[in-house]
């Protein structure tokens, strides 16, 4: 049987998180991260099946879009407040406006 390596790498289409490992004397504990209301939160269980499981429901969530498990970075932030000022100007939602630009650019 082959020995894993960790903090484990779970990869599910174009994303991945890691379970983390803690050693708690006896036992291990298998951590695996999400984001949930903009806060990055650990479900923990004694059972890696378990935790690879759970890592594999975090990650088709992200892929179908679930939007608690994104995070924007500061720049992606700024963008998108500066779209929204300029749009608020001429009354068109940031939704609406991308769809026009798609539209016009084909």
């Amino acid at each position: 049987m082959r020995t894993l390596k960790f903090p484990f790498l779970v990869k599910k289409g174009n994303v991945s998180l890691k379970i983390y490992r803690l050693d708690r004397g006896n036992c291990f504990e298998f951590r695996v991260p999400y984001y949930s209301e903009g806060k990055r939160r650990f479900d923990c269980y004694w059972d890696f099946d378990k935790a690879r499981k759970r890592a594999d429901e975090v990650l088709g969530g992200i892929n179908v879009g679930g939007v608690d498990n994104l995070r924007l970075t500061g720049e992606e932030r700024l963008i998108l407040s500066r779209s929204e000022a300029v749009l608020q100007g001429v009354r068109c939602g940031l939704q609406a406006a991308t769809s026009s630009c798609q539209e016009y650019s084909l």
